[in-house]
């Protein structure tokens, strides 16, 4: 990646964006975070080992953590970390830095919890559009990482990835329609299969996306796509798949 960043004037009277960098090994992040220093909008509040990540977003409370898939010659072991902080720390926006980008890279990304996937081969201007952007809580992905997404549409991502207590807040008529919507059908087709209108197709999506936290298909893409963690015993959907197998 460049050690170049063309800077942006920061809107008057705005914050910078405060910046957690992991960056393959602390040199690298080290660089990145010079590079991302001379630009107004940024402010780097923090460089951690792996070992320090969770305890650094803790501390520092950053807007954005670049993490790169790789850490310290581990392969994948960002992923990880990735979803250690989204499950501690769910108000720090991810944004996961591929060295190289492959569909199985780019969605295990955002099922770890990344709202953007960010090729070191577009470059650090790039970089600085994608970090705005993760900072307010946008969907971020390049041309050809976005074709992965929509290719991962074949695989019928399904509403069973949520959890009960946000799933029992739409209808079943919701549902359907979210997940036609997930899987790349339009309005119309939805409204074909289902008898209904394109007027009140549109009316139940815009439903399913405020009760699930989404306003793109994308991101209704990325939500449905995860993998759902195992329920611990106890919990309600634990009880309630014991229920299922009684």
């Amino acid at each position: 990646m460049s050690a170049t960043l063309n800077a942006t004037s920061a809107p008057e009277g705005a914050q910078p964006i405060r910046i957690l960098v992991a960056y393959r090994n602390h040199l690298d992040s080290q660089l990145l975070a010079e590079s991302l220093e001379r630009d107004p909008r940024f402010h780097v509040v923090s460089l951690p080992t792996s070992a320090q990540l969770l305890a650094a977003a803790t501390s520092t409370k950053p807007d954005v953590a670049l993490i790169s898939i790789d850490l310290e010659s581990s392969p994948k072991k960002g992923l990880s970390l990735a979803r250690r902080l989204n499950a501690s720390h769910p108000g720090i926006h991810i944004a996961m830095l591929l060295d190289v980008t492959t569909r199985e890279s780019v969605i295990a990304a955002f099922r770890a919890g990344a709202r953007a996937v960010f090729s070191r081969s577009a470059g650090l201007t790039e970089l600085g559009n994608c970090i705005e952007r993760t900072s307010r809580g946008e969907i971020f992905a390049g041309n050809v990482e976005a074709e992965y997404l929509l290719e991962a549409l074949r695989a019928s991502p399904s509403c069973d990835t949520i959890d009960s207590e946000t799933l029992s807040k739409l209808s079943k008529r919701e549902i359907e329609v979210a997940e036609w919507a997930a899987q790349g059908h339009t309005n119309r087709q939805i409204g074909d299969h289902f008898g209904l209108s394109e007027h009140t197709v549109k009316n139940y999506l815009s439903r399913a996306y405020e009760k699930l936290g989404v306003s793109t298909r994308m991101e209704l893409l990325v939500l449905l796509s995860k993998k759902k963690e195992p329920a611990s015993e106890g919990s309600p959907d634990s009880e309630r798949r014991k229920a299922d197998s009684g």
